[in-house]
């Protein structure tokens, strides 16, 4: 049998671990009939349009998935503008973690375009990798606790301020990693 990865937002793929277990089965067996059922049938022109060109009338339900995607669908966004801020704060995150840098949620949301309020929805769980994101008075994640936060959290005093800062940090940092990259 072949293997296939996938990368999902968190909100989506947790809806689809709570499905495959009400249906006693695996997540890999569940997806897989998805999938089988999918390649038996023509796609919707409306969804291979917003797959390959982030456009497309995508309507969401009566009664959508209670996920963090779906959520924000609702809000008026499309599922592709969803997750393409939702792939940016993995890129933001995994910068945050490599470089130990904190940033503020404000920074977040200018960088994804939605209030510093908003970002804690985009960052999923808490967790020491997330705890990077913090705000701006403290320099405190909101809500953590001190399991939940990165044990060197506080090793830099410097904490990313701005979403134009951000920007430029994670392109310095991508650039000077570039360089030392042979390959």
């Amino acid at each position: 049998m072949a293997q296939v990865t996938i990368y999902l937002p968190a909100g989506v793929l947790a809806a689809a671990r709570k499905r495959a277990r009400e249906e006693n089965r695996s997540l890999s067996a569940w997806v897989g009939t998805l999938i089988r059922e999918a390649a038996a049938a023509e796609w919707p022109g409306s969804l291979v349009d917003l797959l390959h060109h982030g456009s497309g009338d995508i309507v969401v339900p009566d009664d959508p998935p209670a996920t963090v995607s779906a959520a924000r669908t609702m809000e008026g966004e499309t599922v592709a503008k969803v997750c393409m801020k939702e792939n940016r704060v993995k890129e933001i995150l995994d910068y945050l973690n490599d470089a130990h840098v904190r940033c503020t949620y404000e920074a977040v949301g200018e960088v994804i375009g939605v209030p510093k309020q908003s970002v804690g929805g985009y960052l999923g769980e808490k967790c020491k990798e997330a705890s990077w994101v913090v705000r701006a008075d403290t320099g405190e994640p909101t809500g953590y606790t001190d399991a939940e936060k990165h044990p060197r959290l506080k090793e830099r005093e410097h904490i990313i301020r701005s979403g134009a800062e951000l920007e430029r940090c994670m392109r310095d940092y991508m650039a000077q990693r570039s360089a030392c990259d042979p390959g």
